[in-house]
């Protein structure tokens, strides 16, 4: 069963179990985590809810914004994996589907985490490039080419210099693309 780790902006952490339905997060007492101390978290925040064996974060409107991995995901659905870091105000949330390892969560999302620290700091060689792992929800209407992506909203992102498997980001709306076979 997957569970969240939060970590309150006063150091102070819980853990709760997600039980198979939409969890919400926000100031209200009438979330399922209401964390009514942070200034900077809206009423109805953000919500992660189960999509079959996946899990998936979407912001709610908040004015402040949702983070994955240190971006804001802004209007995005995105699929969470083992490790992701969820930031609500002053309060961070790692979302696990298994155990954390024991070493501190140098597991198996975890040491990708540690490695880049976020999409921004996972940036390839080639500007504009962000590579993270797991195919996203909302990557449906890209053309794949021989050396190039075009992501729905227009972009072409180069893959020239990419491993098929690996990941690309659009530099422009962040939808996550996996580089084809070639």
């Amino acid at each position: 069963m997957a569970k969240l780790i939060i970590t309150a902006a006063d150091g102070g952490s819980s853990e709760r179990e997600l039980s198979g339905k939409a969890f919400t997060v926000g100031r209200s007492a009438d979330c399922d985590l209401p964390l009514k101390g942070d200034a900077k978290v809206s009423r109805s925040h953000c919500k992660i809810e189960p999509r079959g064996d996946e899990y998936f974060l979407s912001d709610l409107g908040s004015a402040n914004g949702t983070r994955l991995n240190g971006e804001k995901i802004g209007q995005q659905v995105l699929r969470l994996e083992d490790g992701d870091r969820i930031g609500v105000g002053g309060t961070k949330i790692e979302f696990w589907l298994a155990e954390p390892a024991p070493d501190g969560g140098a597991g198996a999302g975890a040491a990708t985490a540690a490695a880049g620290g976020g999409l921004a700091g996972r940036l390839g060689k080639v500007k504009g490039l962000i590579s993270r792992g797991g195919p996203r929800a909302g990557a449906a209407g890209a053309t794949f080419g021989a050396k190039t992506i075009t992501c729905s909203c227009g972009a072409v992102i180069n893959t020239a210099d990419r491993a098929p498997g690996h990941k690309v980001g659009c530099p422009r709306c962040k939808k996550i693309y996996k580089v084809p076979r070639k």
